[in-house]
């Protein structure tokens, strides 16, 4: 019989019991999702991500910056970057010299 169920749906008593096991999961949800190499990259020192966006999608984004002996406390800019991005490395730089010594 039909009887009134949560938030006014109906709904078939009792409920058949469904038992998910690691075996049919991929049969349930499908396959396991591409994931990029981020996981891997971003706990290594010296490294952040950011991430792009487009209206076709976003793309995570891996932003590496190294400290060179007898530097010059300049900015080197390498890849293909937009002005916006451009401008958050000089920001960037601007206030890691506001807080050094």
């Amino acid at each position: 019989s039909l009887e009134e169920g949560v938030e006014g749906v109906l709904t078939r008593e009792p409920f058949e019991q469904v038992v998910v096991t690691e075996d049919v999961l991929e049969e349930i949800l499908g396959p396991v999702r591409y994931e990029s190499e981020g996981a891997t990259r971003v706990s290594v020192p010296g490294v952040v991500t950011g991430l792009a966006w487009k209206t076709t999608g976003g793309e995570l984004l891996f932003i590496e910056c190294s400290l060179v002996q007898g530097g010059r406390g300049t900015l080197t800019i390498t890849g293909k970057l937009g002005e916006v991005m451009k401008e958050s490395a000089a920001i960037a730089l601007s206030w890691l010299k506001s807080k050094l010594p």
